[in-house]
């Protein structure tokens, strides 16, 4: 049996094409983290142990004037000012990127922050390391005299960069201990590559993901290279994609999802844009039926379930171009369609929205948020504006939609837990368990079972304390429920 644990909930929302005019309950009403007397560009989230505390954090480039940007940071869910976290004169730090992994903490690495500068002339790419109490010295990722910029970096401590058509790459290596050290920087493509992208983590698949821009005298295509994560050395370049034009990469930016690693950009030919999306777990293309004379700049976030196809359970958010404004559009529930009818317009500002990003935010016990930010044109400034979407967890299990009243007593459990569901006509089942990084713990045989109510008692005494989820597959759907074993 294929099993791939992408998502934890389908939520079967289905909004007609009056809806992307119009907010709608699910997604909160949208607020800005930002002023709009200042220009606030290029953000990033990551959910760090910072000095009051682990949370999730944006950090930001912002400038009063063209001779100097800073980089700003500010808890998404505080209501704190913003606060200076690199700022020296009149110089530029820009393009801010996170490394740190919210499971490894240790006492002496809480996150590492890569920028690119122009301190030193040309612009490079640093590094500083921020401690409990302090930053270190920054250290230069690059050192030649040729502009690196559209850097890029995962959880993992990976880092890839653009110089002068060129893919480069170097990593981090000792990253929770003191004595961390950059590698030597690696060419992966050596001609007409520009603006690489990289899965945010590799950590279940244990595979990752370079994908650049190869651009060629009649078209721009896709290639990408992969390694291991116990592998040193990365693959030859490989075409993935090279009709048309393609532009604007971005995988996913999860970094709970395992590293599901999905890819999507905007394809353009003959004056038009389409979305695409590849996912390299699947090995399977899409293509959105819409289409604008702009880019869309999409970004896509998958969340956990059950499937072989996972554009119908991810969450999609890109930029529509109308009546001389461009909005952010947004799935309503975690299921991408390729009718432009089936997202909500989240910005509705009647003025220019730009770059949305999608970012997964706190898990609590009942349901987890999914964030999404992005770039308003404000007082002719940039304002960073965000949402946040509530998404019950195992609130399938309790819904009728599908056939299944799926529900475990006592919940969370210490030696046994009943798991209850509830069938409204006779279907073949299957129930299975899952640990937190997607093993199978149990699998009952499957049957068919009458309508009605049935009862599973699951004694997992062998195993540690922890999360698990429960999936029941029917002839009608799935249903998941989390199980914590105190």
């Amino acid at each position: 049996m294929k099993y791939t644990l992408m998502v934890l909930l389908l939520i079967t929302f289905l909004f007609k094409s009056d809806v992307i005019h119009s907010q709608t309950f699910i997604w909160k009403t949208p607020q800005p983290l930002t002023d709009s007397l200042s220009n606030n560009q290029n953000p990033v989230i990551g959910h760090i142990e910072y000095f009051d505390g682990p949370g999730y954090y944006v950090f930001w480039e912002r400038s009063t004037d063209s001779f100097s940007t800073d980089i700003y940071v500010k808890n998404i869910y505080s209501t704190d000012d913003p606060q200076p976290f690199i700022f020296e004169g009149d110089y530029h730090y820009q393009n801010p990127q996170l490394i740190g992994n919210p499971g490894l903490y240790s006492s002496d690495s809480m996150f590492y922050l890569l920028y690119e500068s122009d301190k030193v002339g040309n612009k490079d790419i640093f590094v500083v390391k921020v401690s409990a109490s302090t930053f270190s010295d920054p250290v230069s990722v690059t050192g030649d005299d040729l502009d690196d910029n559209h850097m890029r970096c995962n959880y993992m401590g990976s880092i890839v960069w653009e110089n002068d058509g060129k893919i480069i790459f170097a990593s981090i290596d000792d990253l929770h201990s003191s004595n961390w050290s950059l590698t030597d920087p690696v060419t992966i493509s050596d001609t007409n590559s520009y603006n690489p992208v990289i899965n945010s983590n590799s950590g279940w698949y244990g595979v990752e993901y370079i994908a650049w821009e190869q651009h060629t005298d009649s078209n721009i295509a896709i290639f990408y290279s992969y390694r291991g994560v116990s592998d040193s050395s990365w693959s030859d370049p490989i075409m993935l994609y090279d009709s048309a034009d393609n532009r604007n990469l971005r995988f996913n930016n999860d970094f709970w999802s395992m590293g599901m690693p999905l890819l999507v950009w905007d394809n353009e030919e003959n004056g038009l844009f389409k979305i695409k999306g590849y996912s390299f777990e699947e090995l399977d293309f899409f293509t959105s039926d819409f289409y604008q004379s702009t880019p869309f700049s999409p970004s896509i976030l998958p969340i956990f379930l059950l499937v072989n196809e996972f554009y119908s359970e991810s969450f999609l958010a890109f930029e529509w171009v109308h009546d001389g404004y461009s909005d952010i559009l947004v799935s309503d529930g975690p299921w991408m369609s390729q009718e432009i009818g089936y997202y909500v317009n989240i910005s509705e500002s009647f003025q220019i929205d730009r770059n949305p990003q999608l970012y997964e935010g706190l898990e609590y016990s009942y349901y987890k948020d999914i964030i999404l930010i992005w770039e308003s044109e404000r007082n002719s400034n940039w304002q960073l504006w965000s949402s946040i979407f509530s998404m019950p967890m195992g609130g399938i299990g309790n819904n009728v939609s599908n056939g299944l009243h799926l529900k475990t007593y006592p919940n969370p459990f210490t030696t046994s837990t009943t798991i209850k569901y509830e069938l409204t006509e006779p279907s073949h089942v299957q129930l299975t368990i899952y640990n937190a990084i997607g093993e199978v713990i149990h699998m009952a045989e499957g049957r068919m079972m009458p309508q009605g109510r049935h009862t599973v008692t699951w004694s997992p005494s062998h195993l540690p304390k922890g999360l698990y989820y429960a999936v029941l597959k029917s002839e009608k759907g799935v249903s998941v429920v989390k199980i914590i074993k105190q």
